[in-house]
Parts: structure tokens; C-alpha cells; sequence
């Protein structure tokens, strides 16, 4: 038996002995890499241990820019993961970030291509490439001349945006303005069916703070069927909530109005 899937099959078997004997009640994520091989089975046991979530380190879903970062792994093997996760009920976690030197428009759109296939049902997120301090990219951006006051850079590195990629500035941006909305406001998310909800009775006790209230929201997952609870602090209604379903775990929207 492979290592990983050694212990995967041991700590689902730990925790499985441990709810019998001593009641435990958690659940629990794990996160590894594509060439940590496992099978349908043991996901499967997991999920029935409490695992409902597992995230690899993806970054892109170019082959080029894939080697470029030096990330070790066949795109169609992440693939084929994710095809097991949804058929084990278990979620998948990952991001792609945009901006690597190896970027174009090409490899943005290959990204993009593999987000509406499997994104649009995982926990798969889109952002952007930082050059942190101690990394090859900052060394490249620093080589480059694009980091001139490296004391400025730490002080501002959140709201800096630094292009490493051989596209003008204005293409760059506008091809990560377009990837980030359609990520950000979960266009092409299934919707949920039946969707209903009730407000708290919190006597304005949260809206003095926050100006928001707890909703307690019913709806139905448009994959599995299955009827899902949420409690939500949130404005006024109408408001969606972009989250998972806690049965099989696909990403799903939930519009209430």
C-alpha cells in the first residue's frame, strides 16, 4: 500500500474506533499533493470518518506555467482527483493565481477553461501571484527592477501589483479583472432549489453592532438533493450566499429573497 494512502486508511480506521468507543464528533480536512496517490475506497472511508474536504496545492492548471513554478504534477491526474471527490461526497479545495512570469493569455484561458469544468463545483478559487519576500518570483521581480524600494514593498505588499508576465500591464489587468469578478460574484454557480428563511429573534442585539441579523436559511442542493440548513449574519434580504452544500459538499448559491 502507497504511504499516503497507508496513512489515510489508519487515521479514517483511528478516528472511526475512536467515535465508537469514546463518541467523538469532528470533522476534519487533509490537505497533500497529486503524486500522494490514494483511491475511491479509502476517500470514501475518510468521509465516512468525518473528512469532508481535501485541497492540493494547484496554483494553475497550464502545463506551462505548472513548470515554470516548478509544481510537479499532471493537470489531467488533478482531474481525475476531483471526478473521485465528487463521487466520494468529499469537497476539493484548491486556487489558481494568475501571474506568473510564465503567464499569457493563452495559459490564463487554459486556467480558466479547467475553473468552468471543475471549479464551478469545487472549492477551486481564483487570485494572483505575490512575489513574497524569500522566494524565486521576488528575486525576479527584485532583478527585474519591478520591487525598486524593497523597505516600501514589505510596508504595502497587499495593495502592490507587481506584472511579472511579458504582457503589457493593461492586458494583464484586464484579463485578472475578468477572472477575479466571475470568481468573486460565483457567476455560473449552480443555483439551489426551494429556498426559504426566517430572521432571528435577536431583539436588534446584532444590528446595533453590525447593522446585520442572523437568518436561519432552508434550501436544497441542486446536486444531491438533499435539504441543507445555514445561519448566516447578513444584510436585509435580498442577499446570496455563495458556500457548499454540507452533504456532498459542491459549491452551490443560495439567493435569498
Amino acid at each position: 500500500m502507497l504511504p499516503f494512502l497507508l496513512r489515510l486508511v489508519e487515521f479514517s480506521n483511528s478516528v472511526l474506533e475512536g467515535i465508537e468507543k469514546y463518541g467523538w464528533d469532528f470533522d476534519w480536512i487533509f490537505q497533500t499533493h497529486p503524486n500522494a496517490r490514494f483511491d475511491l475506497e479509502s476517500l470514501k472511508l475518510a468521509k465516512k470518518a468525518g473528512c469532508y474536504l481535501f485541497s492540493y496545492g494547484l496554483e494553475s492548471a497550464s502545463p506551462a506555467v505548472l513548470k515554470s513554478m516548478n509544481k510537479k504534477m499532471d493537470i489531467s491526474q488533478v482531474a481525475g482527483v476531483i471526478e473521485m471527490a465528487e463521487e466520494a461526497g468529499v469537497g476539493f479545495a484548491s486556487n489558481l493565481i494568475f501571474g506568473d512570469i510564465a503567464e499569457t493569455p493563452d495559459t490564463i484561458a487554459e486556467s480558466l477553461a479547467f475553473w468552468m469544468k471543475y471549479g464551478i463545483r469545487s472549492d477551486v478559487f481564483v487570485g494572483e501571484v505575490k512575489p513574497y519576500p524569500g522566494s524565486k518570483l521576488f528575486d525576479i521581480a527584485t532583478e527585474r527592477g519591478l520591487i525598486p524600494d524593497k523597505k516600501a514593498y514589505y510596508e504595502n505588499i497587499t495593495n502592490i501589483k507587481i506584472n511579472m508576465t511579458t504582457m503589457s500591464d493593461e492586458v494583464y489587468a484586464a484579463l485578472l479583472k475578468v477572472a477575479v469578478f466571475i470568481d468573486s460574484q460565483w457567476f455560473f454557480i449552480k443555483n439551489t432549489n426551494n429556498t426559504r428563511y426566517s430572521r432571528e429573534n435577536t431583539n436588534g442585539l446584532y444590528k446595533t453592532y453590525t447593522g446585520r441579523e442572523y437568518y436561519n436559511i432552508k434550501t436544497d442542493c441542486p446536486y444531491c438533493g438533499k435539504e441543507v440548513d445555514y445561519r448566516e449574519l447578513m444584510d436585509e434580504p435580498p442577499f446570496w450566499l455563495g458556500t457548499g452544500c454540507t452533504n456532498c459538499h459542491r459549491k452551490i448559491k443560495v439567493e435569498v429573497a
